[in-house]
């Protein structure tokens, strides 16, 4: 369809009073400029913080990580649920943890779980010390109940 000129004229233009607004690209560490000019010529320039993307404002905060590394060494990862949840720390979207989300939390910052840490100090399972003591494995058991 053709536009004629009597249609184009009734389109208002830009009036002096709007800004002009120019757009470009800009990576993550850039920082926002915002320029604007008045009606009478006097200049304003703003430099707002740029928004966090989705992955960052859905992080689970450092002092919670932390949090868990050193629950960690006395409690299971259902326990430390738990005890974030009594605390009441919630996960970077806002949530109550369950065991899940500690496992995925503590493979994702490399924490060692609570089975790895007390191997670390030396403590062994039931069959690793039935196979060392040369004994069946209800042996232990047994040893252990008689303490």
């Amino acid at each position: 369809r053709r536009l004629d000129r009597s249609t184009c004229a009734n389109v208002p233009t830009r009036s002096p009073a709007q800004p002009k607004i120019r757009a470009g690209r800009a990576s993550r560490e850039s920082r926002l400029a915002v320029h604007i000019r008045l009606k009478g010529g006097q200049n304003h320039s703003l430099t707002p913080p740029l928004p966090l993307s989705a992955d960052q404002l859905r992080k689970t905060p450092p002092h919670v990580v932390a949090t868990i590394d050193e629950l960690l060494n006395d409690h299971t990862d259902q326990q430390i649920a738990g005890i974030l949840n009594q605390r009441g720390i919630h996960s970077g979207t806002g949530q109550t943890f369950n065991r899940q989300m500690i496992v995925h939390i503590r493979r994702k910052h490399q924490l060692l779980d609570r089975k790895q840490r007390l191997r670390q100090t030396g403590l062994l399972t039931i069959t690793e010390m039935a196979e060392h003591l040369g004994v069946h494995p209800n042996t232990i058991k047994d040893w252990h109940h008689a303490v």
